[in-house]
């Protein structure tokens, strides 16, 4: 299965302000780039998640690199104004949502008719059609790229159910899942028992050309940056009940929000009781990654404050948020959830620390106050980082699914 000779299709949901991938786009984006460069077609099919300010689910045709078409489907699903978290706080808007995009995807694909090689749907749903077009022999292959695995994927019960039906569909009949770690197959093999097809990990990455620290001198050394949505779920509140001991260690110490969230409003009148409104900076959502890795770089710590939630999918998966600090030079301080963090504490490329506000305290102190350590966790983000390259991720994918096809 050599990239440069196929036609390949990828369907996913995609992150985009004014028309341009942000930084919560999501692997897709990588994965659309690797095959334009490499294969003799590519047709990408792009579903805007709920909180995109632009709906329209789009298809662009790469041929040798080159994009020659764009369609627009021509009816979008309602925006709620706040499209964050949907699928608990409204699931039956976001049941007719995915309904719609679906529908939305067969337009495209009619639209786009063609034969391909290889279909790689991003999450069951579109995993879905392709097994429908391998039957209607349409594609070769299909591969099942899993982001946000859980046991407790959702809330509502309801949703769930549906999710792992939906999983578990897919996982009998696709030619190919990938798995973000290797905890999703444990916990689909405990599921289901034995696994009819091929399970491979596909980790997150970052490009090559992103991997670009600043000299040391131009790092900011009080600053600690955390780039992500500020919900409950997510660590926003950890990190913000961490910040009186900080400050008092660290009297000049700032902490900078890339992100918005539902719980911003209660953070700010939290902070202004604490007397602490001087000492973070909401920068809000910015949809340009340029801007968002200036930030990071010039940071000197960077969090991720994952909670210790039984149902969290970043037990399961390997979330892109720490890649990206990594990419940029900056020592990790996260919580013991998704697998990267024993990976970052093996390599003393950050700190991994239990899901509690001192020891997230504990670790931000020390790479503030020791200059040595703070130096050695330096150099092993930028060691992480150049192993985990995108390019280097799908090569090693596509060597090991031409091995498992020619045997």
């Amino acid at each position: 299965m050599e990239p440069s000779q196929l036609k390949a299709l990828l369907v996913s949901y995609t992150y985009k302000v004014n028309g341009r991938p942000t930084h919560i786009a999501g692997p897709p984006q990588d994965c659309a780039r690797y095959l334009r460069e490499r294969a003799v077609k590519l047709t990408f099919i792009e579903q805007p998640s709920p909180i995109s300010n632009d709906l329209t689910v789009t298809a662009t045709v790469w041929q040798q690199g080159h994009p020659v078409r764009v369609l627009r489907c021509p009816w979008t699903w309602p925006r709620l104004q706040d499209g964050r978290n949907i699928e608990q706080q409204a699931p039956g808007y976001y049941l007719g949502f995915k309904l719609s995009e679906w529908l939305a995807t067969l337009y495209l694909l009619v639209r786009t008719w063609d034969r391909y090689d290889l279909y790689i749907g991003v999450e069951a749903v579109n995993a879905v059609v392709g097994v429908w077009l391998r039957r209607c022999r349409r594609v070769r292959w299909v591969v099942y790229d899993v982001i946000d695995y859980s046991p407790e994927r959702f809330a509502s019960p309801r949703l769930n159910r549906v999710f792992h039906w939906l999983d578990r569909w897919c996982a009998a009949r696709v030619d190919f899942c990938w798995n973000q770690t290797v905890r999703v197959e444990q916990a689909r093999a405990q599921r289901d028992g034995r696994l009819r097809s091929r399970q491979l990990v596909k980790p997150s990455g970052v490009s090559a050309d992103r991997i670009r620290p600043l000299p040391l001198e131009a790092v900011e050394r009080h600053v600690v940056i955390y780039v992500g949505t500020l919900q409950a779920r997510d660590g926003a509140w950890l990190m913000l009940e961490a910040l009186p001991a900080i400050v008092r260690a660290v009297p000049r110490c700032v902490l900078r929000i890339i992100g918005a969230g539902n719980e911003e409003p209660a953070m700010q009148r939290w902070l202004r009781a604490q007397g602490l409104e001087d000492h973070v900076h909401f920068l809000g959502m910015i949809g340009d990654p340029d801007i968002v890795e200036a930030w990071v770089a010039k940071s000197r710590v960077a969090l991720a404050p994952y909670r210790d939630d039984v149902g969290s999918v970043k037990r399961y998966n390997d979330p892109s948020k720490p890649r990206l600090y990594l990419a940029c030079g900056v020592p990790v301080v996260i919580t013991r959830v998704p697998p990267v963090a024993e990976e970052i504490e093996r390599e003393h490329a950050g700190v991994a620390v239990e899901d509690n506000p001192d020891a997230l305290a504990h670790g931000v102190i020390r790479l503030l106050t020791d200059e040595a350590w703070y130096r050695t966790c330096r150099d092993g983000a930028l060691r992480v980082a150049r192993r985990y390259t995108w390019d280097r991720i799908f090569d090693q994918l596509f060597h090991a699914m031409s091995s498992h096809e020619a045997a």
